[in-house]
Order: structure tokens, then sequence, then C-alpha cells
């Protein structure tokens, strides 16, 4: 993997989080080009970027951003970033900003002929290389990051209040009550959803765990719980 000519430092980010956090409108392209890249170093970076676009990006030039791109080590970073911006509005239920429809032709304008990553981790120098947290970025990528050919498993921006999609492929879904399994004899929506990284929507978990073989549900409403239908448990 190729990277960066030059690691930003301390007051380079710091510079970028003041401009696209506080500025009243569009900045320099070619910063926010830059910047772009900067987002894996940086998750709160990412967020800053993720909320200044989903403001702005009316104001930008979607030619001049996919010409600046194709300059960059990293272009397709740009269109992780562009994937989070619908879930920006979920969260925040801002719509002087929004027009799905015409965000969408915008967006395929600003990625035009760029090519996905070759499935690499989105974030760098994060996670301990090898290490368990690395594993699972992997394991439990979402959709935002894999259709760009990376891996990681956190939106940038809070996630815990936007599970009203689901973001998690059934394989992985499935992967994640059979971790559960090995830890706990008790499963509740609610550890589903926690160890889904809020990835899962609520009516969704709950079907995969009505769903699955393995499983048989025990109790009713908010103190139903999941056990394994061959254990020698009793439900309570």
């Amino acid at each position: 993997m190729k990277g960066l000519s030059k690691i930003p430092g301390e007051k380079s980010i710091s510079k970028a989080y003041k401009a696209l956090q506080f500025s009243s409108g569009s900045v320099y392209v070619k910063d926010l080009v830059l910047w772009s890249q900067w987002t894996r170093l940086d998750p709160r970076l990412g967020e800053i970027f993720v909320g200044h676009i989903s403001k702005f990006w009316r104001t930008y030039n979607p030619v001049d951003i996919n010409q600046k791109l194709k300059q960059q080590i990293w272009p397709a970073v740009f269109g992780v970033i562009l994937e989070q911006v619908p879930f920006y509005y979920l969260q925040n239920k801002k719509t002087k900003y929004w027009n799905k429809k015409l965000f969408l032709n915008w967006s395929k304008c600003v990625m035009t002929d760029i090519l996905p990553a070759q499935n690499e981790q989105f974030f760098i120098g994060i996670y301990k290389a090898g290490g368990k947290l690395m594993k699972e970025e992997c394991l439990y990528a979402i959709k935002p990051y894999r259709q760009w050919g990376y891996y990681s498993k956190d939106l940038l921006i809070n996630k815990a209040q936007i599970s009203k999609k689901t973001l998690l492929s059934i394989s992985q879904r499935n992967t994640i009550i059979d971790e559960l399994l090995k830890l706990h004899k008790r499963i509740r929506v609610k550890d589903y959803l926690e160890k889904g990284n809020f990835q899962i929507h609520r009516r969704q978990a709950q079907r995969d765990l009505k769903n699955y073989k393995r499983l048989k549900p025990c109790g009713h409403t908010k103190g139903k719980y999941y056990i394994l239908s061959h254990s020698k448990s009793k439900c309570f």
C-alpha cells in the first residue's frame, strides 16, 4: 500500500479541523481533497469532514473535485465519505441542504472513473497490526467502506443514534450471533445490537434472533432473550 508523500502533523490536522468545522461555506478544493486523504489517519477529522460535505456539497464543483482527486494516492477515500452523508441527515434530521436524488448525481460526478481501493484497512495507525480490533474491522466491515475497497466497522458519525438501517450482511450478522454464543448462555436483542456496533436495525435484529436455527426464545416483550435450542438450560 502506497502512502502520503508527507504525513500531516498535529498543527496541520488542527488547521483542517477548524477550516471544515467552522467555515460558513466551501473551502479551497485543493485543501478539501488533500484533507480527505488525512481522514484515514484521524477518525475525528473524518467526522468533521462528513459534516462539512453534508452542509456545503452544493457549493462545490464536482468536476473540479474529480480532477484533483485523481492526483491523490487514495482517491476512493472520498467515496467512503460521500456514502456516509445520508446517515448525517438521518441522524441530524436536517433537510435544508438535502435533495437525495441531486446529491447522488453530484456524488457520481465526483467519483467518475475512480476505482475502489484493493481491500485495505481504512484507518491507518489506529489499531494494533494483527490485533483483535483490527480483525473486527475486517470481519464486521460495513457497506459504505466495503463498496470502495476498504474495511471498517465504524460510521464517521454517532452510530448509536442511526440504527435505522442494517449495514451488515447476513453472513456477518450470523458471525456476530456465533460469537455471542461463545461468550453468553443468553442473548438479548440489546446484546446483539451492541456486538454489531449498532449497525443493525432493531427489527432486523429481532428477526435474526427469531430465525436463527440454533436459538429458541424465552420470555416476552422487553424481557425476551434467546438460548441455544439444544441447551439443557430452561427458560425462566
